[in-house]
């Protein structure tokens, strides 16, 4: 987690895990160095970004991230927490046999599988107001259809003709617990109009997925 200096552009204090500085560039005084030809760029003083400098929309993002729980940035976990988590899930198998005669022989089977889980929320456990932005936010229902059909025919005493039709229906519906409306954060019109779900940046989910197979 950003701890409370870097979300303010204050980086003097955060390092790696070998104790060296995170060093923040400033990306406009980006500029061909003419001894070596690559591109150089100059720290920012200090290893703080200026007020002005700030991204507002980035602002706006890192107020909804909870606080450290350790206020430090040395290259190692700085933010622990727990989260509940329930489900449940229903299945139901039925198959049924039947022989027309000693030649002839068809069998069916159907499987259906329905699950659910609930938000598994790490950043406001329960059921806060700003679970929007915790990356694992949602609830995932899942539905399994399965259909498998096979015939059997033996035309003579050294042959056997086998039939077999099968079908997978699976959709995965994973969504948010919360609406939220990007446009709150700043983003431009363009970025909103491209945005084909409307959600907190960085939850990464499936509105709705479908497979068929057969």
């Amino acid at each position: 987690m950003p701890t409370s200096r870097e979300k303010i552009g204050d980086f003097s204090r955060s390092v790696k895990a070998a104790g060296n500085l995170v060093v923040i560039y400033d990306p406009l005084t980006t500029r061909l160095d003419p001894t070596t030809g690559l591109l150089i760029r100059d720290p920012f003083p200090g290893d703080m970004i200026p007020t002005n400098r700030l991204n507002p929309v980035a602002q706006s993002i890192a107020r909804f991230y909870p606080a450290a729980t350790r206020d430090v940035s040395d290259g190692s976990s700085n933010f622990r927490t727990t989260a509940d988590q329930t489900g449940f899930a229903s299945v139901a198998n039925a198959k049924i046999d039947h022989r027309f005669s000693d030649k002839v022989s068809l069998s069916g089977f159907y499987s259906t599988n329905k699950t659910s889980q609930t938000n598994e929320n790490f950043w406001e456990r329960g059921q806060g107001a700003s679970r929007f932005a915790d990356p694992r936010d949602g609830t995932l229902d899942r539905s399994l259809h399965l259909l498998a059909v096979n015939n059997m025919w033996i035309p003579g005493n050294s042959t056997v003709l086998t039939l077999r039709y099968g079908s997978t229906h699976l959709q995965d519906d994973d969504s948010t617990t919360i609406d939220f409306d990007p446009a709150s954060l700043g983003f431009d019109a363009a970025y909103l109009n491209a945005a084909q779900v409307r959600k907190f940046p960085g939850r990464v989910g499936r509105r709705l997925r479908r497979i068929r197979r057969r």
